[in-house]
């Protein structure tokens, strides 16, 4: 009899390995057009839709109903995270171990809704499909062990979808990139309470679209 949830997890594993290749080749091969960005943004659509078989949304954590879970936990999230963000980046811009680009405060409103728009779209939404919906979902299936974490259970998924999360922006970002691993628990935590990807992406683009208000560096992930 095949164990479905290791075979699961296998399936996750070599399409993260991927996806990975297919960044680090974006990135060495250099492409001037955002051709191969969208055709990466594709990837993590496609891929855990050809090797999730036929597992149904809710499995995949997009399911939409219940909707008013997703966004109550977004909105309680955004308002215990994003204040102390905008106040404490100026005072830790510029250290060295600080892995984002300096204080830069660009706040252009219709800029940021443009922002605000790119950002849930083409990277939050893919990004939280393929790191939660499709690893954390999988590699939770083949988990022997949970721990319960604020009222969210959780196993090794949590934090092994994290760290993919964060490798998947080292070939754009560098060793810097590795600095999303944080933010990612953050994400994966708001998967596994809801069930759904729905309040991390929201929260995920929140947290990119304040990057860009107080960088200006656009297309952060």
């Amino acid at each position: 009899m095949v164990d479905r949830p290791a075979r699961d997890s296998r399936l996750a594993l070599g399409g993260l390995l991927a996806l990975l290749a297919a960044l680090a080749a974006h990135a060495l091969l250099g492409y001037p057009s955002g051709l191969p960005a969208a055709a990466i943004t594709s990837l993590m659509l496609v891929i855990p839709v050809l090797l999730a078989g036929n597992r149904g949304a809710a499995a995949l954590g997009i399911a939409v109903r219940p909707v008013a879970p997703s966004l109550l936990w977004f909105a309680a999230f955004a308002a215990l995270t994003l204040p102390p963000f905008f106040l404490l980046y100026p005072r830790l811009s510029g250290a060295w171990w600080f892995p984002f680009p300096p204080y830069a405060p660009a706040f252009d409103a219709p800029a940021l809704l443009r922002e605000s728009l790119l950002q849930t779209l083409g990277v939050a939404l893919p990004e939280e499909f393929f790191c939660r919906g499709f690893l954390q979902s999988a590699w939770g299936r083949a988990r022997t062990r949970t721990w319960n974490v604020l009222g969210a259970r959780v196993g090794w998924e949590w934090p092994a979808a994290s760290a993919a999360f964060a490798l998947l922006h080292v070939p754009g970002a560098g060793a810097a990139g590795l600095g999303t691993f944080l933010p990612g628990l953050a994400f994966g935590w708001l998967f596994a309470r809801t069930g759904r990807i729905w309040a991390g992406t929201l929260h995920h683009a929140a947290c990119n679209v304040a990057l860009v208000a107080l960088t200006g560096a656009t297309g952060s992930g």
